[in-house]
């Protein structure tokens, strides 16, 4: 299996004054660890309200949670969605 997706659940970080600015400016930060934000919105049917989706290996995504690199949300967790790869 590879990694190819990751998904983060959270709630907005309430040190933040523009939620919408802050995660345009972290996509920047995404793409400068070699990752692509998908997409992020709405989480319904969780307890967290944010869910974030990234393309990317689990090696640039961990360059993602260093000194001034975090997403703007708290109370994160993630989950890791892998490509089943069929051995022949």
């Amino acid at each position: 299996m590879k990694v190819k997706y990751i998904l983060i659940w959270g709630t907005p970080n309430p040190e933040v004054e523009d939620f919408n600015k802050a995660m345009e400016e972290w996509e920047k930060t995404v793409k400068s660890k070699n990752c692509e934000l998908l997409y992020w919105g709405a989480s319904i049917g969780t307890q967290e309200s944010i869910v974030v989706c990234l393309k990317g290996s689990v090696t640039d995504f961990e360059r993602l949670y260093g000194p001034g690199t975090m997403p703007p949300i708290t109370g994160n967790r993630t989950n890791f969605v892998a490509e089943w790869v069929a051995k022949d």
